[in-house]
């Protein structure tokens, strides 16, 4: 990940995934708690390449664009904007998985 001082928000979209080379799975977390968010990039990206959303609306995004692959999303459920629930439901509505 980019970004990571704790003065810099985890919040630009155009971000890089957190690179692991021995893995080339890529997982979408979408948490609103910065603190939360780059404990748990850290954790994951140990093992996976990690790309970050402050909010479901944002993950959508990310989801959407033809240039992103996602292997997995791991939501929070409370969230501004648009919650883990509702991200579920447009990701159905969205795309076949």
């Amino acid at each position: 990940m980019t970004g990571n001082s704790p003065e810099s928000p985890l919040t630009d979209i155009d971000r890089p995934a957190e690179k692991n080379s021995q893995n080339p799975q890529v997982i979408l977390l979408v948490e609103d708690n910065p603190e939360v968010l780059r404990f748990i990039a850290e954790k994951l990206g140990r093992h996976y390449n990690v790309v970050t959303a402050s909010d479901g609306a944002e993950a959508l995004e990310i989801i959407t664009d033809s240039t992103t692959h996602i292997d997995m999303v791991v939501t929070d459920l409370m969230m501004p904007r648009m919650d883990g629930m509702e991200l579920t439901r447009a990701i159905r509505d969205k795309i076949e998985v």
